[in-house]
């Protein structure tokens, strides 16, 4: 009788397989995982840092064409300064407390409807002789602007622009009609905190009032650990020092401001939450507030 050759797998042989393949299959398992992890952790780092870096350039966006003057608070936990709308041609002094204004040719005057009770209108006042530096002048708005008929604009009455009535207080220095003028808002922004979390947020002056403040990035480290740290700087980067006096001569020399934000973020391999760090560097414009225009 002829015996066939066996085929199939024996019981000892699938006792000795089953367990490697177990151990296999664990460690394949737990590669997959880690990898999982480490995806998740720098897709993480990548969102922190690119939020970061979003917060940063909306900042640079505000900051870049201030001077050192229209800086008026600085300091880890605060940020404040006054942010410029646009510019004006001034038409006409209607009464003490109003002008009528006009923007520049070819320029979008939608901007003046936003105009608010509180914001600052800058401009120049010349003296009487004509070698000595124009003073600069400052006056607040104090109700919103509205259209007035008319025509004809700037010194030479050539511009053609919608006319608008600036209702603005009575200051004691006019201004003069061949300068500029420019509008600003007074804008800070806080690391502040809400609940356990802190955040950075931004606000803007609505006349005695601050509007309701809007968080822009978080949550961030708390301010006892860093959170947020801002340095003004000179042209040569060195630090400028605590914010000076507004009539202070040194504060033409801040030429920069450095804004570091430290994100903190839920690690996936540990209960201690892992901190992403970003800083942002903007140049100012040179031009200082009382210089020549």
């Amino acid at each position: 009788m002829t015996r066939l050759p066996r085929t199939g797998t024996t019981l000892v042989e699938l006792l000795v397989a089953l367990p490697l393949a177990l151990l296999v299959g664990i460690a394949a398992t737990l590669l997959l995982l880690r990898i999982a992890r480490t995806v998740r952790a720098q897709s993480a780092q990548l969102a922190s840092s690119r939020e970061l870096r979003q917060v940063g350039g909306m900042l640079a966006g505000e900051l870049a064409p201030l001077s050192g003057h229209d800086l008026l608070a600085a300091s880890d936990t605060l940020l404040a300064f006054q942010s410029p709308m646009g510019t004006l041609l001034l038409c006409d002094r209607p009464a003490p407390h109003a002008v009528v204004v006009a923007v520049p040719h070819h320029s979008d005057d939608a901007w003046l409807a936003s105009v608010r009770p509180g914001d600052r209108v800058r401009g120049w006042h010349a003296t009487t002789t004509p070698v000595d530096t124009p003073i600069a002048a400052e006056r607040t708005v104090i109700a919103p602007p509205s259209v007035v008929g008319g025509a004809g604009c700037g010194p030479d009455r050539s511009t053609t622009s919608r006319r608008w009535r600036l209702p603005l207080d009575t200051g004691a220095v006019p201004f003069s009609p061949s300068g500029p003028l420019t509008v600003h808002r007074d804008v800070r922004y806080r690391h502040y905190r809400s609940g356990t979390t802190w955040w950075w947020g931004r606000q803007s002056r609505d006349g005695a009032l601050w509007d309701a403040i809007q968080p822009v990035a978080g949550p961030l480290q708390a301010a006892a650990l860093g959170g947020v740290r801002v340095r003004l700087l000179d042209a040569t980067g060195a630090p400028v020092g605590p914010l000076p006096a507004p009539a202070s001569h040194s504060r033409g020399r801040i030429a920069m401001a450095q804004v570091t934000f430290s994100l903190r973020r839920r690690a996936s391999s540990t209960l201690q939450p892992a901190v992403d760090t970003v800083t942002a560097v903007v140049p100012l414009r040179a031009m200082a507030y009382r210089q020549r225009p």
